[in-house]
């Protein structure tokens, strides 16, 4: 593995990995261990130039694999290029007379390897050496080749110079192509590769380390176990790469300059990261430990001399998103570009054996069928430039997942199952690569290669694919593939992506009919374009691949919709324009299907869609039901629906149907997939999965027959998995308006409460004077909800009423009549009423409940003076109207509407002897008693109750809504606001204060709000320091550590439905002391994710202070 820090997969898996590398009975001559030496590989080198103008693929890489260099006393031949090893004046070989001024003498190399450059950029800037392009036509010769390294040197005077290096023909039998090697390509799932043996049968075997880019072993010092650190452990590899372990100098560690001379590494520079194309190379290491699953024993006999390149894959890269087999253009040229430069460095290095991995396809999830392609790409360019190539391919514990579902060797098996890689037997031409080399120029006489870099230009994301080829600036930005040297005789354009992507194949243009250079001789003079469509005019087929196999005329910018011409059939505007819609660029997925001009203009693959898709077309929830239930057969008029229009498909992203009739009908929408997947804690929470797709769940699940509020099964999580419900809210909880802010001036308030806080905080010279409020601060305020707290008593009347009261409210339950209107405001004695919606029902109704609140009244009240003597009537009353509602009315429905009328008629004579809230004085002449209190905001009043209710945030935008800074009792007799806020200017009288108060007033549906209660917490949160320098963590400390008085108090309707509550929070005990109708009506009403029971245990005897039992629950 490699790239940056990772997490590491089994160890057992990668110990086996590294056992293929090395086999423990390894024979060597030399038990001593040698220096380790490392060389940094990161940028250019310079190769000799092969000046056979005829040689192929075949050649140049058996010429490649002889060992030596040999230089040559002779002369030669200008005409024919022979080498003639006497001083005679005339040729050997064509017997033409030796010009004077034209010797040369040369050094024959028929070993063509690259030198290559091996220093990272970043340690010195790189000398300038000519390029093989400039050196043409400058005063540098080339006298010599060691090495393969290219010393330049000053010419002697009179000879004529260019940058050219010759080469001497091959032998007949070698240019025949009988002698030609090929690259044995050897797969092991066996999990053994012999090292010594490679090396003992006469190859020079190079292993690959799949490093880490960031730091030396990767993991190995925290107990990781992938390849790499599976070497460290087993060698002296780490003394070369961790530099900071080798306290013993053991090992030479250099980097090359762009010259090519290696140079020590000095103290400030480092091997590490590495660069993008860059590798180590490393010579003389010594394996002598065992595998982890033999406790890393020490070797009979240590492997000495083991040479490896460092060389980092890309962690984690980007896939396609039509095929995530397969690399994204940009990740698979840098992967192609890595593994290129490998070969490259083991060739300079005279190796003629690779050892290799399945590069990144594990933690890093490269997938392994493309980069076991890319592999055989390159492999295919430097095919007889290495005897033998093996690889040690391993299924680890990413084998199964989405990326590598077949593991690593079934790919690579797959990719390598065939015949050796053969060397090219076609003649090379310009721009053509054999091995690292690539042709820049050929003329009759000579060849020139390009020097070969292993950190040039960067490659070009698009490879050959790459539309800007002819483009001469981004031509000197970019690297670009070679021409294949197949030349037309490719026949992997169609089935080979890899291919296609790794050579230029320049027989036709890459846009074919939709290619817009048409009109440029040069580019018609490299590139064949198709014929025109014979439709001419008339054409309308707008596909992708019509497009590219014919040319045609060009598209009218009016279109078939706007252009008169063509709605007049004007013949010669039609004769030279074609009128289609444009495709739309997403196709299926388009999400704008609603967009009338989107439709009317652009082509999509589907029919017209139906304009109640995707939640509310009756027809389209009918059919997909149809499916599922046991008669299998949806009506003719919604089938004819469903056939006519498109609809959203509901399976989305996950859905497997691939008919053309699906496709006609269906538009599919690719949501979001829940980063949480099968993990999802928001499964029950409907607005969430209409979001994001989760696996095994339609997006658009089946609606269920029940609304929201009346399924019973919202609480079993199979059942919103499956369904979707629609009223998630009882529509029939209305808060009524009474009015209540209607002489408060919020823009007003606002105004002079920002005026006065500036100038107090100016005049006493505080901190940081020029306020800025952080958004942090804002986006806290704008968050808060209401909190409401209250005892088990008052919780129980909220329960029966179906509502939470004010104070005033409540004062009006002594009155029957009252009572009995607050009966006909219950959710299902409304729900009644309104689902048969006739008004003698109604009538009747309201005579029925107010005779049984008379009932429980005076049964409350006898032996007292408010008892009347109409018992007997009530009972008559009773019994005449529940006859005449059997007309209109179930039995369950009258006797629904009894339960309740007798249920709020008791709760009100309760609740009228113990009233809500805690009821002030001041309440009555602040007018606050027409409201229910709360907190906006952490409610920590103990004194309250032990039952939160958390109202939604929309009630704060009720029209009798508001909120103060602080309660408004502060501004009573204690005069609490004028200490706690000193900014504000005690007018004197009670009168005045109370006018003061409502002058303090915010309503969060007026602009500013947010702002203006931001500065008010801040210069509250900074007062004793001075300072309005204060963040969201200082003000919710300053929040929890004062009395509920001193915080934001939220004045809300008088009459407050149940809808209104998001959540509920109470003790187990509380809950456990309820009747077991109120528990029952209380799960009913607010189900489970609406309802939350601690575990907590709450002293009931001890309600008004923040006793032991009540601070971890608080």
């Amino acid at each position: 593995m490699s790239g940056g820090k990772q997490q590491m997969p089994d160890t057992n898996s990668y110990t086996a990995a590294s056992k293929d590398l090395f086999h423990s009975q390894a024979n060597s001559s030399s038990p001593a261990i040698p220096p380790t030496r490392s060389v940094i590989i990161s940028s250019q080198c310079y190769p000799p130039l092969p000046s056979n103008p005829h040689a192929t693929s075949q050649q140049l890489s058996k010429q490649a694999q002889y060992e030596q260099y040999q230089e040559l006393d002779g002369w030669e031949c200008l005409n024919c290029t022979h080498i003639n090893r006497n001083n005679n004046t005339d040729c050997e070989m064509c017997h033409r007379h030796r010009p004077l001024n034209k010797h040369r003498s040369v050094i024959t190399a028929p070993t063509v390897q690259p030198s290559t450059n091996l220093a990272a950029s970043k340690f010195e800037s790189t000398p300038y050496l000519p390029s093989i392009r400039e050196a043409s036509n400058t005063p540098i010769g080339f006298q010599n080749i060691e090495n393969t390294r290219l010393k330049p040197q000053k010419s002697t005077p009179g000879f004529e110079q260019e940058a050219v290096v010759y080469i001497p023909d091959l032998p007949t039998d070698v240019a025949d192509g009988k002698l030609a090697e090929t690259i044995r390509t050897r797969l092991y799932i066996s999990h053994h590769i012999d090292y010594a043996n490679l090396a003992s049968a006469g190859y020079r075997p190079v292993l690959l380390n799949m490093a880490n880019a960031e730091m030396p072993g990767g993991g190995y010092r925290q107990g990781a176990g992938a390849q790499e650190e599976t070497l460290f452990r087993r060698s002296d590899y780490y003394l070369s790469l961790d530099a900071e372990l080798d306290t013993m100098k053991q090992a030479e560690r250099y980097r090359c300059t762009a010259n090519c001379e290696q140079k020590p590494l000095n103290a400030h520079e480092k091997l590490y990261p590495m660069e993008e194309f860059g590798a180590i190379y490393t010579s003389g290491i010594t394996v002598f430990r065992d595998t982890e699953d033999k406790g890393y024993a020490y070797l009979e006999q240590p492997v000495c001399n083991v040479c490896a390149i460092a060389l980092a894959a890309y962690k984690q890269p980007d896939l396609k998103r039509d095929d995530n087999t397969l690399l994204t253009n940009k990740n698979a040229v840098g992967t192609r570009k890595k593994i290129e430069n490998l070969f490259a460095i083991a060739h300079k290095h005279g190796h003629d054996c690779l050892i290799l991995s399945a590069l990144g396809c594990g933690a890093f999830k490269n997938p392994p069928l493309h980069v076991a392609a890319i592999f055989k790409s390159v492999i295919e360019q430097y095919a007889g430039y290495f005897k033998t190539i093996c690889f040690a391919i391993i299924d680890d514990h990413n084998t199964g997942n989405r990326l590598n579902q077949d593991g690593n060797y079934k790919p690579f098996k797959h990719v390598f199952d065939g015949p050796p890689v053969q060397p090219f037997i076609h003649k090379l031409d310009v721009n053509m690569c054999s091995g690292p080399f690539r042709i820049i120029d050929k003329t009759q006489y000579k060849v020139i290669i390009d020097e070969v870099c292993i950190f040039g230009l960067p490659p070009c994301q698009y490879g050959a694919e790459c539309r800007d080829l002819d483009d001469a600036q981004h031509g000197k930005s970019y690297s670009h593939p070679p021409l294949c040297p197949q030349y037309g005789s490719c026949n992997k354009m169609l089935n080979d992506e890899v291919h296609k992507n790794s050579f230029i194949h320049c027989s036709q243009c890459h846009h074919g009919g939709k290619c817009k250079q048409t009109g440029d001789e040069k580019h018609l003079r490299q590139y064949g374009h198709p014929g025109f469509c014979s439709q001419a005019g008339d054409c309308k087929d707008m596909s992708e691949g019509h497009l590219i196999k014919y040319r045609h005329l060009p598209l009218c910018k009016d279109g078939p919709i706007k252009c008169l011409w063509f709605r007049k059939d004007d013949r010669n505007h039609c004769s030279s324009y074609r009128h289609c819609m444009l495709d739309c660029s997403f196709g299926g997925n388009c999400v704008n299907f609603h967009n009338e001009e989107h439709i009317k203009c652009q082509s999509h693959p589907f029919k017209q869609p139906c304009p109640m898709t995707p939640f509310a077309c009756q027809y389209y929830v009918e059919f997909l039901q149809s499916k599922t239930s046991s008669a299998g057969k949806a009506k003719r008029e919604v089938e004819e629906h469903c056939v006519d229009f498109s609809h959203v498909c509901p399976f989305g992203r996950q859905c497997v149907d691939t008919g053309d009739q699906h496709a006609r009908t269906s538009i599919h929408i690719a949501r979001k997939m829940c980063p949480d997947s099968n993990h999802c804690s928001k499964i029950t929470n409907e607005e969430h999965l209409d979001s994001f797709s989760h696996p095994k769940i339609l997006d658009i699940r089946y609606l269920c027959k029940y609304r929201g509020f009346e399924c019973r099964d919202r609480s079993n999580i199979e059942h919103i998995k499956r369904y979707r419900h629609t009223g998630n809210y009882n529509y029939f909880g209305v808060a009524r308006y009474f009015g209540l802010n209607q002489d408060v001036n919020f823009v007003r308030n606002h105004y002079h409460m920002v005026k006065a806080l500036r100038d107090y905080v100016n005049l006493e010279n505080w901190r940081k004077s020029n306020i800025s409020i952080p958004q942090e601060i804002i986006e806290w305020i704008r968050a808060l909800q209401p909190i409401h707290r209250c005892s088990k008593i008052i919780f129980e009347s909220i329960i029966v009423h179906g509502n939470v009261m004010s104070r005033e409210h409540m004062g009006f339950l002594n009155q029957p009549k009252f009572v009995a209107s607050a009966v006909e405001q219950h959710n299902e004695v409304r729900r009644i009423f309104d689902q048969h919606n006739k008004k003698p029902l109604q009538k009747y109704g309201r005579d029925f409940i107010q005779a049984l609140v008379d009932i429980e009244f005076n049964k409350a009240y006898k032996g007292t003076s408010m008892h009347k003597s109409s018992h007997d009537q009530c009972a008559d009353m009773i019994k005449m109207k529940e006859i005449q509602l059997q007309g209109f009315l179930k039995q369950e429905e009258i006797d629904k509407m009894r339960e309740h009328a007798i249920e709020i008629a008791q709760a009100s004579l309760r609740l009228h002897a113990n009233p809500m809230g805690i009821g002030f004085a001041p309440d009555n002449t602040l007018g606050t008693n027409k409201h229910v209190f709360s907190t906006l905001g952490p409610n920590l009043g103990v004194y309250y109750g032990d039952i939160f209710i958390i109202f939604k945030r929309e009630l704060m935008r009720h029209p009798d809504a508001n909120f103060s800074i602080q309660a408004a009792t502060t501004f009573g007799q204690s005069c609490n606001a004028y200490k706690w806020r000193p900014w504000l200017k005690d007018p004197g009288s009670p009168k005045a204060r109370i006018q003061q108060f409502h002058y303090s007033k915010l309503h969060c549906s007026v602009p500013g709000y947010d702002e203006t209660a931001a500065l008010e917490l801040m210069a509250l949160t900074g007062l004793v320091n001075k300072t309005m320098d204060v963040d969201v963590n200082d003000i919710q400390r300053q929040w929890t550590s004062v009395d509920s008085h001193e915080v934001f108090e939220a004045h809300l309707p008088q009459l407050i439905p149940l809808d209104y509550i998001d959540h509920v929070y109470m003790p187990k005990n509380v809950f456990e002391s309820f009747t077991p109708t109120i528990k029952t009506a209380v799960k009913n009403i607010f189900r489970h994710d609406r309802l939350t029971i601690t575990p907590h245990i709450v002293d009931p005897n001890c309600e008004k202070q923040l006793d032991s039992t009540r601070i971890p629950y608080q």
